[in-house]
């Protein structure tokens, strides 16, 4: 009998423990759901407000009214965001917007990191469009830093992926860009191809600016070439397009094509002509404020043809004001050009002295700037000025163009070899 009471309490406390652990089981599972509940609450918050925080930044970098500081902390902010989001469509789509807010504010460092993160999206996501336009947006930006043959390797790499899209803009810039970088490396005909393409394309656009550029391009691979006629018809078409279209008017490229037109003129030895352009381009007032650099080359150009023909009115007057605007605006190369121009008029009037000590000055400061062209045309002016030291000028003048030949020869034979790579 006492073991049965037993029994039956052991059964009646085992009940309520079992009932009073459900309780609790379920108050515990409860509060479980609630803290579940809130979190998820707060992640969905959180990324509500990362989305809103995201767009507001966007809009912002869009406005350009905005100062330089404030835009570049909203592409810093819509960056930040964006490195922790989900690799799709979008993000790739506002990656390439920060991107190239990046680019136009020169922030080199912080972009490079954007666009590696862009192109590392959209190989993994197999975007060959965004692929193509991190290649293109390397190619600026290596473009802009004076690294030709990286900027070089990209554009080939952008060109590859772009030739089966319509993106004609984006192809003749790249084509214009190739163009000047053929230019610099003195491939002449690669430059002329380039700039032929880059036409075809900016018309397909209906790109009034590349058009102008690309036109402007040919102009010079022509004159360098001397096919003068193909030049100065090149230059007219360019002058026409900025005419017409009042391209610019702030960047004065009428009066930079009217200068182009000039040169060629001058190289072609037409000097009545060449003055005829440079005076022409003269006649806009803005110049002085707009463009010094131009508007001291059009006085050394008028100056440089006047001299050819003999025309001794206005010199060497027109000589020094350009060297002094060009003095001012620290242009070493330019400077350079002044001195030698002077150094050639002196001379010619029986000034040997004052000759001697121009083109000396020249050379000393295309030796500081260690611009191989420069000193080539130094060395050149003092072996004819200074016949004490001729011998010994024109030996370094040898060495030095051999020199050049070889490294011209060298980049050439790098930039095939990307081509040929990519």
């Amino acid at each position: 009998m006492i073991a049965f009471f037993y029994w039956n309490v052991l059964l009646f406390l085992g009940k309520y423990y079992i009932l009073k652990n459900k309780y609790f089981i379920l108050i515990f599972s409860l509060f479980i759901l609630i803290g579940c509940s809130k979190k998820n609450n707060d992640k969905s918050e959180t990324s509500a407000n990362s989305n809103d925080s995201l767009y507001l930044n966007l809009k912002f970098i869009e406005n350009k009214s905005f100062s330089t500081e404030k835009i570049k902390k909203a592409t810093d902010k819509a960056y930040t965001i964006l490195r922790t989001s989900k690799n799709d469509s979008i993000n790739r789509s506002y990656l390439n917007k920060v991107v190239k807010s990046y680019i136009d504010l020169n922030e080199f460092d912080t972009n490079n990191k954007a666009l590696k993160l862009l192109l590392k999206n959209s190989i993994e996501s197999n975007d060959k469009l965004n692929t193509a336009n991190a290649y293109y947006y390397y190619g600026n930006s290596f473009f802009n830093q004076g690294a030709s043959d990286s900027s070089y390797y990209y554009y080939l790499k952008a060109e590859k992926l772009f030739l089966s899209t319509n993106q004609y803009i984006i192809l003749s810039e790249i084509y214009l860009n190739k163009s000047r970088i053929q230019v610099q490396i003195n491939d002449v005909s690669g430059a002329e191809k380039s700039a032929i393409q880059s036409l075809k394309n900016s018309r397909k656009a209906n790109d009034k600016l590349v058009e102008y550029d690309a036109l402007t391009n040919l102009g010079i691979v022509s004159n360098e070439t001397e096919n003068f006629y193909d030049a100065i018809d090149y230059h007219n078409k360019a002058l026409k397009i900025a005419d017409e279209n009042n391209l610019n008017p702030e960047y004065l490229l009428k009066e930079i094509s009217l200068n182009n037109i000039g040169n060629t003129y001058l190289k072609a030895k037409k000097f009545n002509d060449a003055i005829f352009y440079f005076k022409k381009a003269l006649e806009n007032n803005l110049l002085q404020k707009l463009k010094p650099r131009l508007h001291a080359t059009l006085l050394d150009n008028v100056a440089y043809s006047k001299f050819k023909i003999k025309d001794k009115k206005e010199l060497p007057d027109l000589f020094l004001k350009s060297l002094r605007i060009r003095d001012s605006l620290k242009l070493d190369s330019y400077i350079i050009d002044s001195k030698i121009h002077l150094s050639e008029y002196y001379f010619d009037i029986k000034d040997s002295i004052t000759a001697q000590n121009y083109a000396k000055e020249a050379l000393q400061k295309a030796k500081l700037t260690k611009s191989p062209i420069d000193v080539l045309s130094t060395l050149k002016q003092i072996a004819l000025v200074e016949h004490k030291n001729s011998a010994e000028y024109s030996k370094e003048y040898i060495k030095i163009s051999d020199s050049l030949q070889q490294e011209e020869r060298k980049a050439k034979d790098k930039f095939a070899r990307i081509a040929f790579e990519t």
